[in-house]
């Protein structure tokens, strides 16, 4: 058991539904720089969180993303969007939203 959350799941587990409800529906996004901002600073308090480091302890955001196995948020982003956009390529020409492209 974690006794940081009281369940079976880990920190880690945590993490990764964290970020997914962060960026859930993200692929039709029209994401703006201050979106980004927001998104990075809520990603990074929720990892400080699960490492038990506090933002006075000055330990670099990269170094705990490493040690949770996490991408940055704004990677992931752009890799659903990549993703959602080769969706709708394989679409037949006559789909409407390829039209859209």
């Amino acid at each position: 058991m974690n006794p940081v959350t009281g369940t079976g799941r880990t920190s880690v587990d945590i993490g990764v539904n964290a970020n997914l409800e962060l960026i859930d529906g993200s692929q039709t996004w029209p994401v703006r720089k201050e979106n980004e901002v927001a998104l990075q600073q809520t990603e990074m308090g929720m990892v400080r969180w699960m490492c038990g480091v506090k933002l006075q302890d000055r330990v670099p955001s990269k170094g705990l993303r490493e040690r949770l196995g996490l991408d940055d948020i704004i990677s992931v982003l752009q890799q659903n969007r990549l993703r959602w956009c080769e969706h709708v390529l394989r679409k037949k020409d006559s789909y409407w939203m390829k039209k859209c492209i």
